[in-house]
């Protein structure tokens, strides 16, 4: 919903700041696991959500 959602940015004053912490704890959980981070971005992708590479030129 953070990302997906352009009325969350609403809810949070600094959204920018709240996105980096959300995707930071993502790091965090996916470790070093290139098949967690695998997994993790089929189920991101599978649900709609843009293509990573889109994701990062959309943050800058």
């Amino acid at each position: 919903m953070l990302f997906l959602d352009p009325h969350v940015q609403e809810l949070y004053g600094d959204w920018r700041r709240k996105a980096r912490a959300v995707v930071g704890s993502l790091r965090v959980a996916v470790g070093s696991s290139s098949e967690t981070a695998l997994a993790l971005l089929r189920q991101v992708n599978g649900s709609g959500a843009p293509h990573p590479d889109s994701v990062g030129a959309a943050a800058n």
